[in-house]
C-alpha cells in the first residue's frame, strides 16, 4: 500500500492544482476521482504514478475535461473569485512593504538626528561678532 499511496497522493495533488473551481466543488470532484483511483489500486497494488496517468489520463486532461463540462457562467465566476483573492493578497503585501519602508526611513532619520544632534538640510553660515567701543 505504501508505494501506490504516494503515487495516489501525487496524482490527486496535481489534479487539484489544475482544477479551476471553488474549494467545495473541487473537494467533491477529487473525492470521486480518489474513490476510482483507490479501486484501481486495490486491483493493481503495484501500480505507479505512470500507471495512473496511463489509465486515467494526465492531470491536465482531467481538468480540461471538467472545464469542458462546466458551464461558462460557473467557470467565469470561479475565475473572478480567484482573481479577487490574488488582488487582495497583492494589495496586502504591497501595504506591508510600504509600511516597512516607512519604518526603515523613520528609523534612519532618527538615527541621523541622534548622531549629529539634528538633521542638517542646508548650509550653515557663521557670523562673527564684533564689539564696538
Amino acid at each position: 500500500m505504501g508505494k501506490h499511496n504516494g503515487a495516489r497522493r501525487r496524482y490527486l495533488w496535481e489534479i487539484r492544482g489544475w482544477l479551476p473551481c471553488s474549494g467545495k466543488l473541487k473537494r467533491g470532484i477529487l473525492k470521486r476521482i480518489e474513490n476510482t483511483v483507490l479501486e484501481y489500486l486495490i486491483e493493481n497494488p503495484e501500480a505507479s504514478y505512470e500507471d495512473l496517468t496511463e489509465r486515467f489520463g494526465v492531470p491536465q486532461q482531467i481538468a480540461a475535461t471538467y472545464v469542458e463540462e462546466m458551464g461558462t457562467n460557473e467557470l467565469l465566476r470561479d475565475l473572478r473569485i480567484r482573481r479577487r483573492i490574488v488582488r487582495a493578497v497583492t494589495v496586502a503585501a504591497l501595504s506591508v512593504v510600504i509600511l516597512w519602508a516607512g519604518l526603515v526611513i523613520a528609523s534612519y532619520v532618527d538615527h541621523r538626528k541622534d548622531v549629529n544632534g539634528y538633521l542638517v538640510v542646508g548650509e550653515v553660515t557663521v557670523i562673527e561678532r564684533n564689539e564696538i567701543d
